[in-house]
């Protein structure tokens, strides 16, 4: 009976205790006690109110990076005072006045650098080829013939066919053509691009990383593959209704195994799109690169045919000549799952773990998506890694044995919780920066790269802190205006975040409403989320 009455009185207390706390609630709100009706109101309100917040910071920093990019200017120090002043009105009045002057000389801006780019493709001719070989020739002097078989791959003929076409349309159909060669090629990492922005020159889309690289940025090996796509494409926008073989004369000549590689895997893939492919060599090491690519590719339907004569090399020479060569597909074999679990097959593949501040979600790998082991084995086969890549080869129709449309729709799925987790995590969470941050602001120079870069690292990647330090002349010599600058960047890439972040009680809320509302099971969310968290 005693133990009754103590628990009573306990549990009264609790509820005594609880009475204060809702009332220090209606105190701190300003309103009467048991308001109730209201409390909802203003509860429905708190997202609005968080969400005027992030626009009230937003507008600040924007206020403050345009404030510090007026003062670059010495007519904006001289008048400051009268042109913070100034009424809103006579404000829009003259920005709307200096707007359509700045109209017409912007125009003319543009005017003249397409006079100038005219005159430089006039003067310079085949640029994209010429700074091929420029920039080979530098590397390697004995690469000459390389460059030679490489130049043959592109030729004047498809820039010039290209620029006419790009005339007439922003995106010529033999460009379309080479996009879908080069993706099926590069299986779904990559997408073709065409910069025009000062003259013609080719460009790569990384489906994984999300950025363009330059011709000069690509692997040598990827280059090849670009090429070879761009060539191919403009060779069938010149057919009719027959597709007459592709004959490659030596192409491996000087070339060392990644180039070989890529050149045998580019003609591979456009074999498999019905056409027949001869690959002419009288050298033996040459034969013997084939006979394993086309060993360890039995899907393909390769033969090799010895022409004889006094100086044709015969099947003996691919002992003799390939002693100590391994093509690197063979020695890096993907392995079958055969019996093993999802779990162990992750460890057998060595799937690496995701980083939550400074990966994208096409960077993810398919492992985490799907639990078919027999598939991710075959996406794996075809080099193809990250879910970037699946998406983008999947959507543009391409094949692989064991995708069944109800997975992929699953796969999306899980792809899309992933990202709206990351949104709500990294909110108020700013990324670390980098050396290559700085670089690509375009508001460091080389002149203060290793100083600021240092700066940064010691404040452990910090961005919001560097600024600070950089304000506090940490960094002798660095202007404001470049901090400015470097700010307006930071803001705008993410790695500065004024924002409150989310706790976890608050992100676990939005994925269960953002579960219930894209019709994925959430039993499977559920593990996938697990699958995520616990991979290390």
């Amino acid at each position: 009976m005693q133990h009754a009455d103590d628990k009573i009185r306990l549990e009264e207390e609790k509820i005594k205790a609880s009475l204060r706390r809702r009332a220090k609630i209606y105190s701190s709100l300003h309103l009467e006690d048991d308001d109730k009706q209201q409390l909802e109101r203003l509860d429905q309100q708190l997202e609005a109110f968080r969400d005027a917040g992030k626009e009230l910071d937003r507008a600040e920093n924007l206020e403050q990076v345009l404030l510090t990019g007026l003062q670059e200017y010495p007519s904006f120090i001289e008048n400051e005072q009268d042109l913070l002043s100034l009424p809103i009105e006579d404000a829009r009045r003259a920005a709307l006045k200096h707007a359509g002057e700045g109209a017409r000389a912007e125009q003319l801006r543009k005017e003249i650098s397409e006079i100038e780019g005219q005159i430089k493709i006039t003067m310079q001719g085949s640029a994209l080829e010429d700074a091929l070989l420029t920039m080979e020739e530098s590397l390697d002097p004995l690469e000459e013939v390389y460059h030679q078989n490489l130049a043959a791959i592109t030729g004047d003929i498809v820039a010039r066919h290209i620029a006419r076409e790009s005339e007439q349309k922003d995106r010529p159909a033999v460009v379309k053509h080479a996009d879908r060669l080069f993706l099926q090629i590069t299986q779904g990492r990559y997408t073709l691009k065409l910069d025009t922005r000062e003259q013609l020159a080719f460009m790569a889309f990384d489906n994984v990383q999300q950025q363009n690289q330059n011709l000069d940025q690509l692997s040598t090996g990827t280059r090849i593959q670009l090429l070879l796509a761009v060539r191919l494409a403009y060779l069938e926008s010149q057919e009719q209704a027959v597709k007459p073989p592709i004959v490659a004369d030596e192409l491996f000549a000087n070339s060392d195994d990644i180039r070989s590689e890529a050149i045998m895997e580019a003609l591979a893939a456009i074999s498999q799109e019905g056409r027949q492919v001869f690959y002419l060599t009288a050298q033996g090491d040459e034969l013997a690169k084939w006979v394993q690519f086309l060993d360890a590719h039995p899907d393909i339907q390769g033969k090799c045919i010895f022409l004889r004569g006094h100086t044709a090399d015969g099947p003996d020479a691919i002992t003799s000549t390939s002693q100590g060569w391994t093509l690197s597909l063979l020695a890096d074999q993907v392995p079958a799952p055969a019996k093993m679990s999802h779990d162990d097959y992750g460890k057998a593949i060595d799937v690496p773990v995701f980083d939550r501040m400074r990966d994208e979600v096409s960077q993810l790998h398919i492992w985490y998506l799907t639990t078919d082991t027999a598939f991710i084995y075959h996406c794996l086969k075809r080099h193809i890694v990250y879910w970037g890549q699946l998406d983008h080869f999947l959507r543009e129709q391409g094949n692989i044995d064991g995708a069944h449309e109800e997975e992929v729709r699953k796969m999306r799925k899980k792809a899309k919780l992933l990202s709206h987790f990351l949104e709500l995590y990294r909110q108020g969470r700013a990324k670390p920066a980098d050396r290559s941050v700085l670089a690509d602001s375009g508001a460091v120079s080389q002149t203060f790269i290793d100083e600021v870069a240092q700066k940064l690292e010691e404040l452990g990647g910090d961005a919001g802190a560097l600024l600070h330090a950089l304000r506090d002349k940490q960094v002798a010599g660095f202007r404001e205006n470049k901090i400015g600058q470097l700010q307006g960047y930071l803001l705008e890439k993410g790695y500065i975040d004024t924002a409150e972040p989310m706790d976890e009680a608050e992100i676990r809320v939005n994925l269960h409403a953002f579960i219930s509302n894209s019709k994925l099971d959430s039993e499977e969310a559920e593990q996938f989320l697990i699958r995520f968290f616990g991979h290390r």
